[in-house]
């Protein structure tokens, strides 16, 4: 299923990602319309797989009928990764940094994919040190992580 992903054979739905802690720019516009900042999916997949993606597909939402969903609240790779669990039901878990372990656990719980966010706990749990240990119990606060606390 990951091929199928990447290839982008067959799609049927854009999503437009712009990370909101960079700058609106005209060339980010621009970008968008080249395919930079898209990344191609499949509803039927995407539906039958997550809970919020089928009540936003199939409600008569206007993301529903535009097939286009705007991301503003991270990065393309870590949205592409976060589509790649959804396809795959996999995380390559061992070459996950901290940081990207914390922005899929937030697409988790926003997108409410529970197998994810549990993924990312477990990993998490990995990366207690004395140094992070605070940041690590904000997040487990925030995304009601109780394998965190």
């Amino acid at each position: 299923m990951g091929a199928v992903l990447e290839t982008g054979q067959y799609s049927d739905m854009t999503f437009l990602v712009r990370d909101a802690s960079k700058p609106l720019l005209a060339e980010d516009s621009t970008a968008d319309q080249n395919g930079s900042n898209c990344l191609r999916a499949h509803r039927v997949v995407l539906a039958s797989r997550c809970d919020w993606f089928r009540r936003a597909l199939t409600s008569g939402m206007k993301e529903s009928i535009e097939r286009t969903i705007h991301v503003y609240d991270t990065d393309k790779e870590s949205f592409q990764e976060f589509l790649k669990f959804i396809y795959t039901g996999h995380l390559e878990t061992e070459s996950k940094s901290l940081e990207n372990l914390v922005e899929l656990m937030a697409l988790s719980d926003q997108y409410e994919v529970d197998n994810l966010k549990a993924i990312c706990e477990q990993t998490l749990v990995k990366h207690f040190r004395k140094d992070n240990i605070f940041e690590i119990l904000i997040l487990a606060d925030r995304f009601n992580a109780k394998k965190l606390k």
